[in-house]
């Protein structure tokens, strides 16, 4: 059975207010991630948002398998998971669908736009073959945990991820990933049954994008950045992955 394709983008950003919307290299950012969807064409989309905007911006794509869901005020909030944002379409999907359920659920962000279909087909052979419970996107890490990242304990600095032996160069600290909040696969059975609200379990997959892929957009200086890294490397044609 195909997935379903979910887009997520509530209204109320605090970083870049209405940064879903806001021109993107000549589209509204959200644009670029349903017509991805779309072209990729593994399965329904569902966009899920309390924006009117972003509602307008749907209507562009009405006469394609989209659907809007609209959502609820007490799942638009700041710190409401994105688990619970998936439950509710699940929910929903099962009453309109008479109880027909997806394996699976493809989650794209919105504020990462730096995805080809290719990365999608990539990460739908490296789920089924694995038959991971989730795999999410990611890339190399900018900075590392074990050696060149401190929290303050006690009004002094510490590392916050601790080795028997102090790391003193980056080439022999452990290897660690930033989630580039981009692509996201969601086993539904265990999605139904979550209840750490995270994407992590013992059986998630990775799937390494390029270092250019990494800018997740939360405020004015990530937009700028992630436009020009998708101008560069997307839209004149030099990503082949």
């Amino acid at each position: 059975m195909r997935p379903i394709i979910t887009i997520c983008a509530r209204a109320g950003s605090k970083g870049l207010p209405g940064k879903n919307t806001k021109e993107f290299n000549g589209k509204p950012l959200i644009a670029w991630t349903i017509e991805q969807a779309l072209d990729w064409g593994a399965g329904p989309v569902v966009i899920s948002s309390d924006d009117p905007a972003v509602k307008d911006i749907f209507g562009e794509y009405i006469h394609r398998e989209t659907y809007f869901d609209e959502r609820p005020a007490d799942l638009a909030q700041d710190d409401t998971p994105k688990i619970a944002v998936l439950k509710h379409i699940i929910f929903k999907w099962l009453v309109n669908t008479e109880g027909k359920l997806p394996s699976y659920i493809v989650d794209l962000d919105p504020t990462n736009p730096c995805r080809t279909v290719a990365d999608l087909e990539k990460c739908r052979k490296l789920f089924e073959e694995n038959r991971y419970k989730t795999l999410i996107s990611v890339t190399d890490a900018k900075k590392n945990p074990f050696m060149n990242q401190f929290l303050m304990r006690n009004g002094a600095p510490s590392i916050p991820c601790e080795l028997p032996t102090i790391v003193t160069c980056r080439q022999h600290a452990p290897a660690v990933w930033d989630v580039n909040s981009n692509i996201y696969f969601y086993n539904v059975k265990r999605l139904q049954a979550d209840k750490s609200n995270s994407p992590l379990t013992d059986k998630t997959g990775i799937y390494k994008m390029p270092d250019y892929a990494f800018c997740d957009i939360d405020n004015q200086v990530d937009f700028e950045v992630a436009e020009l890294l998708h101008r560069k490397y997307y839209l004149n044609g030099r990503s082949k992955k």
